[in-house]
C-alpha cells in the first residue's frame, strides 16, 4: 500500500490546514477527538496531507463543470480520519485527504516482505550488471571494427581518371 485516500470532515480539515481544533470544542471534546484520530492513524506511522492524487479521486473531474474538486459534498457517512460524523456527531461535507505510510508497519510491509523485496532487487541488479558487461563487450567490438574501417578509409586511394575511363570503355577494372 502506498497511500490511502480519505474523505474527512470539516473539523479534521481545519485541524490539518491550521493545526488547531474548532474553537467551539471544549478541552474534553478536543482530547476525545485527538484520541480518535490517533487511534485510527497513529502520528508516528502516518503522515496525513490535504488533497488526493488525481488518479485516486472518484469525484474528479466534476461531471457538471469538468473541474477538479476539493470535496465530495454532503454525507451522513463517518469521517475517515476521526471516525465520526464530526465531533458534534452531525453530517456534513467531506474533503479530500491522503494518508501516507511512514513506517513499514503502516505500509503493510513486514520485515520478511522487505527482505524478500531487497533480495529481488539484488537479483535484478545482478542481471543488469551482467547485461551491462555484455553491452560493454559489444561496444568494444564495435569500436574495434570502427577503428579498422577508419584505417582502411585512410589508406583508400580514389581511382584515377584513366582507370575510370578504361572501366567505362571495357567494363573491367585493371
Amino acid at each position: 500500500m502506498i497511500a490511502t485516500t480519505l474523505d474527512i470532515c470539516g473539523d479534521c480539515l481545519q485541524l490539518l490546514a491550521n493545526g488547531e481544533y474548532d474553537p467551539e470544542l471544549s478541552e474534553e471534546e478536543c482530547a476525545e477527538y485527538a484520541a480518535r484520530v490517533e487511534t485510527g492513524w497513529p502520528s508516528g506511522q502516518w503522515e496525513i496531507t490535504l488533497g488526493v492524487l488525481e488518479s485516486e479521486c472518484n469525484y474528479c473531474p466534476n461531471p457538471d463543470t469538468g473541474e477538479e474538486c476539493e470535496s465530495t459534498g454532503f454525507t451522513w457517512s463517518s469521517c475517515d480520519l476521526c471516525g465520526s460524523s464530526g465531533p458534534r456527531q452531525g453530517g456534513g461535507d467531506r474533503y479530500h485527504a491522503t494518508a501516507w505510510p511512514i513506517t513499514p508497519e503502516a505500509s503493510g510491509y513486514t520485515y520478511e516482505r522487505l527482505v524478500h523485496m531487497v533480495g529481488g532487487l539484488q537479483s535484478n541488479l545482478a542481471v543488469t550488471e551482467n547485461r551491462l558487461e555484455s553491452m560493454a563487450d559489444e561496444l568494444e567490438a564495435a569500436q574495434d571494427e570502427l577503428a579498422d574501417l577508419t584505417n582502411r578509409l585512410e589508406q583508400y586511394e580514389p581511382p584515377t581518371a584513366a582507370t575510370l575511363a578504361a572501366y567505362m570503355v571495357t567494363g573491367k577494372v585493371r
